[in-house]
C-alpha cells in the first residue's frame, strides 16, 4: 500500500470527522450542564424564598418579643405561652402560671391530695387564651398598633 500525500490527508480528514463525531455529544452535554441557566435560577429563586421566609419568621419572633414587652410596660396581662397537656400550663405576662386540665373530673382526679398544681390556679375547662406564641404577623402588628404609645 502506498501512501500519497492525498491519502494522508483524506485520513486525517476521516480522523477529525470521526473525532468530532465522538467529541461533539460529550462537549454539547457538559456545556448544557455548566451553563444550565435554567437550573442556576431554580436554584437561586429557592435560596432567595429560603432567604425571604427566615427573615420573615425572624421579624415575627422579634414582634413577640415587643408585643410582651410592651405588655409588661403598659401592665397588661396578657398569654405569652401554653405547653404540656393535661394539664395544659399556661404562662402569663405577669409571671402568673395558670393550669387548664379539660374538665372537672380530670382536675379533680390529678389535683390529687396534695393537689400537685396550685389549687386557686387549676381549671376544669378547656384553655381559653391563645398565647403570644401563637400568634401570626397580622394579630401581632394589630396588637402593637392598638398598644403604641
Amino acid at each position: 500500500m502506498k501512501l500519497s500525500a492525498d491519502s494522508i490527508t483524506e485520513q486525517v480528514i476521516a480522523g477529525v470527522i470521526i473525532a468530532a463525531i465522538v467529541a461533539v455529544p460529550g462537549v454539547l452535554w457538559w456545556a448544557w450542564h455548566k451553563f444550565d441557566v435554567t437550573a442556576r435560577i431554580r436554584r437561586q429563586v429557592e435560596v432567595a424564598k429560603v432567604s425571604e421566609q427566615q427573615t420573615a419568621d425572624e421579624q415575627v419572633a422579634v414582634m413577640r418579643k415587643q408585643v410582651v414587652e410592651t405588655a409588661r410596660e403598659l401592665g397588661i396581662v396578657i398569654p405569652i405561652s401554653v405547653r404540656g397537656s393535661r394539664p395544659q400550663i399556661v404562662t402569663f405576662s405577669d409571671g402568673r402560671v395558670s393550669y387548664y386540665y379539660g374538665d372537672i373530673p380530670t382536675l379533680k382526679r390529678l389535683l390529687g391530695n396534695p393537689p400537685k398544681t396550685d389549687p386557686t390556679r387549676s381549671f376544669g375547662g378547656p384553655n381559653p387564651y391563645r398565647p403570644v406564641s401563637r400568634w401570626g404577623r397580622e394579630d401581632l402588628e394589630d396588637w402593637l398598633r392598638e398598644h403604641a404609645n
